[in-house]
Parts: structure tokens; sequence; C-alpha cells
């Protein structure tokens, strides 16, 4: 609670002069400058219109005791109840990291973000924040434009469970309507044929061709014998969400309550 309400005081002291850019940009540790802010809003703006999200950068020099993938996750919460992301260089803990919420989640898969990040490691290392923010909002671009990967998944680090992604009910009604309706359409012609052919019947004299023939038989138990084996029961595989981690996107709370997936790096 004390977390919570120290960020609430903070964004609630310092938002008129945090904001750069329009609405999407919070450089509060002052790295960007305002035309690279007003650049990067331009950008993040197009893609939050395609991909009906929303997008944010924000740097700080204090984390008010957070971590900075707890300061990224309740900085986000504060600001949007929608899908997105965040991207915070933290350059007090001198870390990159990324945040997301809602579908946005899996967009990225954990080895996805990680790669992201890792584009803007060797810039924040010599002190290109411009070029670094630059490329982390490029390399999330190029990420949303490939779609989300076939083979993601998410794991709740709190409950050890892995969540398969929701499937796409509307191509599944759609899918499941066409086929209904090539099946019922089938099923209408074959009984209107039926029912206009021509009715007839056939004689058939079962009597005369039936054939019964009954003999006996008997058989006699000489000797029985008995053998037991144990089967040992195989082995069974538990699966683990290590298994295929290419495609897997962890999740974890944040203060809020909200489910958020997220990767840091430090720089």
């Amino acid at each position: 609670m004390k977390k919570i309400l120290t960020m609430f005081f903070l964004l609630m002291f310092f938002w008129p002069s945090i904001a750069h850019g329009g609405t999407h940009i919070y450089d509060m540790a002052e790295l960007l400058g305002s035309e690279t802010a007003d650049h990067l809003d331009e950008v993040i703006q197009k893609l939050e219109e395609q991909y009906q999200m929303d997008i944010f950068f924000v740097t700080t020099n204090d984390t008010q005791s957070l971590t900075s993938q707890e300061y990224a996750d309740q900085f986000y919460d504060n600001l949007s109840q929608n899908d997105g992301f965040l991207f915070l260089i933290d350059m007090q803990n001198r870390a990159v990291t990324f945040s997301a919420c809602g579908n946005a989640m899996a967009y990225f898969t954990d080895q996805e973000a990680d790669h992201i990040l890792d584009l803007a490691l060797p810039y924040l290392s010599e002190g290109n924040y411009i070029t670094a923010a630059e490329s982390l909002i490029v390399g999330a671009g190029d990420k949303l434009a490939r779609g989300i990967s076939n083979n993601q998944y998410f794991y709740d680090e709190e409950t050890g469970k892995i969540i398969k992604r929701p499937p796409d009910y509307g191509k599944i009604a759609l899918i499941s309507f066409g086929i209904g309706f090539v099946c019922a359409s089938g099923v209408t012609l074959l009984v209107r044929k039926r029912y206009q052919a021509e009715a007839h019947t056939v004689q058939y004299d079962f009597i005369a061709n039936s054939v019964v023939n009954l003999t006996k038989k008997q058989s006699n138990l000489i000797n029985q014998h008995v053998r037991r084996q144990h089967i040992t029961p195989a082995a069974v595989t538990r699966p683990s969400h290590r298994a295929n981690s290419s495609g897997r996107t962890t999740i974890h709370r944040s203060a809020s309550g909200r489910v958020h997936s997220g990767r840091s790096r430090r720089f």
C-alpha cells in the first residue's frame, strides 16, 4: 500500500512537468530532449492507431524504492486501463524494462521481449539514450507487425500453471457456421432426392432361400496353466514450463492486482 501511495503522489505532483511530446513520453530523467520526444510520440501514436493499444515511454532517476519492474508496471496501471505496453529507462538502477498488459502480452514472448531490450543495451552503455529509445520503439513496432507467435503461451510464475492463448472465437464461430451450413444443405438435398425417387419393393422368399445346419460338438478341458507377470508402470513425464520455452510469456501481478508480462535488462 505504501508503494502504491508513493507512486500516486509522485505522479500527481510531477504530472505537469514530466509529459513531453504529447501524452506518450514521460522523460523525467531528461534523457531525450523535446525534439526526440516529439518524434517518438508521432511513431507511438501511429502504432497505437494501427494496433489499438496504449504505448508509453518513461525515463526516471528515482523509482521510489520500487524495483524497475514494479515501477514500470505501476506507472502503466496509473496511466491506462487498456491493452498496451511501456518501456522504462531506469537511471537509478541502470536498467531498461518492458511491461505489457492485456492482449499486448501475447505479442511479446519472453525471448522476443529480451531481444528488443538487447537492441538498446549497447547504446545505453555508451550513454546514447536517444538511439536506445528509438531502437526500442522500432523493435516493438517490428514485432507487432509480425503478429503473435503460433507457439505462444502464458506461464504464471506465481502459480506455476501454463495457460494457453485464448482461441479466436470469432474465427471458430465463422468456420463452424460454414461447416454446419454445408452439412445441412447436403442432408436437405439427399432427403429431397430420396422422396422424389420412385417407390418400389422387392419380394424375397425367406423360407425357400434359407438353410440351417445344426451339428453337435463337445470340448474337454485336459489341463490348465496360469502364468502371472508383474508389469512395471512406465514413468510418467510431467509437463514443464521449460519445454518449448521460445513461446513462453511469463506473467505476474502488479501491486494494483493487474496481470502483466515484463522483462528487464541491466546496462
